[in-house]
C-alpha cells in the first residue's frame, strides 16, 4: 500500500479515537518524508544503515531508527527530552505510538525486502501498558506489510532501584518475544 494511503489510514484511526493529546490528522507527508505533530513538536526520523562485514563485502542488515524532534523555535530536541517533557502516562503512550508510526512509515520508503528496523520503545510506554505488549504495533505493522520478525525492539531498562519496574519490563519483553519481535 502506498505510504500516502497509510498516512490517511492512520489519521482516520486517530480521528475516530478522538485522542486529546493529538491534533486532528497529526501525520502527513512533507518533502518526501512522513512527519507528525505532537503539541508544538514536529516529529520525523532519520536512519542509520546497519551493515555486516562479509567475505563478499558489506551487507545491509537493517536500519537504526532515530527520532528527530523540532520545537516551536525550530530547535532540535533530543528524544529523551521529548519524552521527559511529557508528564501524563496516557500522553506517553500516544507519543511513543505516534513516534513509532512515523519511524515505520519512513522506514517503508527506504526498506529492502529483508532488512530489519531497529526501533526504540520508551520505558515509560512499556511500563504504562498493562498487558499484551506489541499487540497494537503488530496491527500497524501488518497494515504496512511488515511483520514483528523484522522489528528489533530496543529499550532502556528501568533503574535497579525499581524492582517492580524491572519485573514488569521483563514480562513485557517476553510478550514482545512471543509475538515474534526481536531485540539485540
Amino acid at each position: 500500500m502506498p505510504v500516502s494511503q497509510l498516512v490517511d489510514y492512520f489519521n482516520e484511526r486517530i480521528r475516530t479515537r478522538k485522542v486529546r493529546f493529538l491534533p486532528e490528522d497529526p501525520i502527513r507527508s512533507r518533502y518526501g518524508a512522513v512527519e507528525a505533530n505532537f503539541g508544538p513538536l514536529r516529529l520525523t526520523s532519520v536512519f542509520q544503515p546497519l551493515v555486516a562485514i562479509a567475505s563478499g563485502g558489506r551487507l545491509a542488515v537493517g536500519h537504526q531508527a532515530y527520532l528527530r524532534a523540532i520545537g516551536a523555535n525550530h530547535a532540535a530536541l533530543p528524544a529523551p527530552e521529548v519524552f521527559a517533557s511529557t508528564r501524563e502516562a496516557a500522553a506517553i503512550l500516544y507519543l511513543d505510538r505516534l513516534c513509532r508510526t512515523v519511524l515505520m512509515l519512513n522506514f517503508l520508503r527506504q526498506a529492502t525486502e529483508d532488512g530489519c528496523l531497529f526501533l526504540h520503545v520508551h520505558t515509560r510506554h512499556i511500563l504504562g501498558v498493562p498487558h499484551d505488549h506489541g499487540e497494537y504495533f503488530e496491527s500497524l505493522l501488518h497494515r504496512c506489510g511488515l511483520t514483528p520478525e523484522r522489528i528489533v525492539i530496543q529499550v532502556d531498562p528501568p533503574g535497579a532501584e525499581d524492582p517492580d519496574g524491572c519485573r514488569r519490563m521483563q514480562a513485557a519483553l517476553r510478550n514482545y518475544r512471543r509475538r515474534g519481535y526481536c531485540w539485540p
